[in-house]
């Protein structure tokens, strides 16, 4: 580092690299800021009796409110900074959201000596109503759902429960999605060969206020083993099924394929026709449907100096395909490394979905003292 600090005179010309580094050098910032405040009231207990049991349900109403505010100095926005890769232009908005809900818990047949306490089947209903309203500036959304779910849970034994739910689920675009721009410097897979594999791209995610909500529908059939509860061995495997579509992802990839010439973009180039400056945007993709297989296995050993368990479980995920367009074929993304540094990866993906994906861990609780330790697994990926 000595040359770097170093001072004199060169042809008749005195300098201090000390001094103009230290005048050069800047103190740029960041500061995110979010806040979330959330109210509800629920109102439940047994409506009446059947044979196999008190039918049971609930009654809710929610209120959240969610703020983010962005700052970013301005040396940070103008590049004047050394080693930043990622980072987001400032923004301001807020949320509120109001929910309504209902769940029900119908006994339909009676134990059968088995269990002491729990129905031999029962079934589980739920709705909910969700209303979103965001602002940011002089934009503002709305968003409503009606979501729901329904399941069967069966005890054929003390120490086997079977369960199977179907439902559906909403999410709204974050903040960040509908009004706030990103960039970062990624690498791409250019069509013409102009870019050389694994040069950085200066990409843009721009903000799109016109962002539909997700929507799922979710299947999940499940076996649980468990002798005793709360002591002793509990194992379990469960399958799920996700179909989701308006898919919220991001189409740099998808740019720089199409290699539509345009001098106002989104895709610009140099001179010699290497990638210089992508502006992507957020985008819903038509369709993604994913399945896998969730693995856990666990033993708890209540002592007299507190209670031990030990836990190990693993995620097999079977399928993870997203179709970007209505009538597109699907993209498997299952087991493809996709990362910024590494070319090939679509940003159109979602990341990197690894077909295996676990962890082991060891806690001990002692009255309100808990000290655990967990050790996680990814599988490697192309």
């Amino acid at each position: 580092f000595a040359p770097a600090y170093a001072s004199g005179e060169t042809a008749g010309t005195f300098y201090d690299n000390e001094k103009a580094l230290r005048e050069a050098a800047t103190n740029a910032s960041e500061r995110f800021e979010e806040t979330f405040f959330s109210e509800d009231l629920k109102i439940g207990g047994p409506l009446f009796e059947l044979p196999a049991g008190d039918v049971q349900a609930l009654l809710g109403l929610e209120y959240r409110k969610e703020t983010v505010d962005v700052s970013v100095d301005q040396a940070i926005l103008d590049g004047k900074t050394l080693g930043k890769l990622v980072g987001a232009l400032p923004f301001s908005a807020k949320r509120d959201v109001v929910s309504i809900f209902a769940e029900s818990l119908i006994p339909l047949i009676e134990a059968n000596g088995n269990s002491a306490t729990l129905p031999f089947l029962d079934l589980q209903l739920g709705l909910r109503y969700e209303g979103y309203q965001d602002r940011s500036g002089g934009l503002k959304n709305t968003y409503d759902a009606l979501v729901y779910k329904g399941g069967l849970t069966c005890r054929p034994t003390a120490a086997i429960t079977i369960h199977g739910t179907y439902g559906t689920a909403f999410r709204a675009p974050t903040l960040t999605e509908s009004f706030s721009s990103e960039w970062g410097s990624l690498v791409y897979d250019d069509t013409t060969g102009s870019t050389l594999p694994y040069e950085r791209v200066f990409t843009q995610y721009g903000a799109n206020p016109d962002l539909d909500p997700e929507e799922s529908r979710t299947l999940n059939l499940g076996i649980i083993f468990e002798p005793k509860p709360n002591e002793g061995v509990r194992a379990s495997i469960e399958y799920y099924n996700i179909k989701t579509k308006d898919v919220i992802t991001t189409n740099g990839q998808e740019l720089v394929d199409m290699n539509t010439p345009d001098p106002q973009g989104p895709v610009f180039r140099n001179p010699d026709d290497t990638l210089w400056f992508i502006l992507a945007q957020r985008f819903n993709a038509a369709n993604l449907r994913t399945d896998g297989i969730e693995y856990e296995i666990s033993y708890r050993q209540p002592t007299s100096n507190g209670s031990w368990e030990a836990t190990a479980g693993l995620n097999q995920i079977l399928s993870y395909e997203i179709q970007a367009r209505s009538g597109d074929p699907y993209i498997s993304y299952l087991g493809r490394l996709v990362h910024p540094l590494v070319g090939g990866g679509s940003v159109t993906g979602p990341g990197s979905i690894p077909r295996y994906k676990g962890y082991a861990r060891l806690t001990w609780n002692y009255e309100n003292f808990i000290l655990g330790g967990t050790l996680n697994y990814i599988h490697s990926m192309d």
